[in-house]
């Protein structure tokens, strides 16, 4: 087993979705959002409840891994990055993230 020289770095992000589209879907968009430095995507959590997210919507919850093969990686370039997957994922889906 191959262990990494350099350190990940975790966010969570919570979106709020139609309870229709598949989790599985999201996380691809992520996936293919994040560019070379999403090291990998994983759920962790879907929530529902009408009172606190409006009727057919759904929040996935997703850890997202951050790293670089060569490099400790900034917390400004993780930052980027991440607020970038968000603008995607949020417009690709119509989604929102739960704070």
């Amino acid at each position: 087993v191959d262990v990494p020289m350099y350190p990940s770095v975790e966010h969570d992000l919570a979106i709020v979705v139609d309870r229709n589209l598949p989790a599985k879907r999201v996380e691809q968009m992520i996936q293919s959002a994040g560019g070379k430095l999403l090291d990998s995507v994983r759920l962790f959590d879907v929530f529902e409840d009408e009172k606190k997210l409006g009727a057919d919507k759904k929040s996935l919850a997703f850890s997202l891994s951050y790293r670089a093969k060569d490099r400790t990686l900034t917390s400004e370039e993780v930052d980027r990055q991440h607020e970038h997957i968000v603008a995607k994922v949020t417009r690709a889906t119509g989604g929102a993230v739960r704070s």
